[in-house]
């Protein structure tokens, strides 16, 4: 009984609401509230934002580069594998990247290793089989903005070690 006159509170004050609230400009009213003031200038200025797996991101227009790889040791159930992380600079879209984009002693990775991504997509994990020194090529992927990510080739890559792009030298260096 204590439900149903909860119920019945609950919809009189819903209805009754809708009657003091007048949405119509043209009318009159004394009860009516008068047009909110326009929001003053703020200091910023308004950003573009794009529409990121659902969430909301700032527009960018720079070029999406390819910053670190880390090589990892990783064995998992007895066996070992090598984990190879690809940083970028901004979002990828996972869409262009497929498994001949991602070439590992010039031939490209096998269909079954999965190809890994973060939440934002600026992180990439791949599983390889355990090798001591290999090299690794990628190319063909695209940010998000649809910008073409530059093609990136490491002769000798070494497990255990971490990878950077210099910017001055245009090189890959080790850590």
């Amino acid at each position: 009984m204590v439900r149903k006159i909860y119920l019945f509170i609950f919809l009189a004050a819903l209805f009754c609401a809708k009657s003091f609230c007048n949405t119509n400009p043209s009318s009159k009213d004394m009860h009516s509230p008068e047009s909110p003031a326009p929001l003053p200038n703020h200091k910023y200025p308004s950003r573009q934002f794009e529409n990121f797996r659902g969430r909301r991101k700032p527009l960018r227009q720079g070029s999406c580069r390819l910053n670190r790889i880390n090589v990892i040791p990783v064995s998992e159930a007895g066996k070992e594998f090598v984990a190879v992380e690809l940083f970028f600079s901004q979002s990828i879209d996972p869409r262009s990247v497929r498994h001949e984009n991602i070439l590992v002693n010039s031939s490209a990775i096998k269909p079954w290793q999965k190809i890994l991504f973060n939440k934002s997509s600026t992180c990439m994990r791949i599983l390889l089989e355990k090798q001591q020194s290999f090299s690794l090529s990628v190319e063909g992927i695209r940010s998000y903005n649809a910008s073409p990510v530059p093609k990136v080739m490491i002769e000798s890559a070494e497990c255990g070690h971490k990878y950077f792009f210099d910017k001055e030298e245009k090189a890959w260096k080790k850590f």
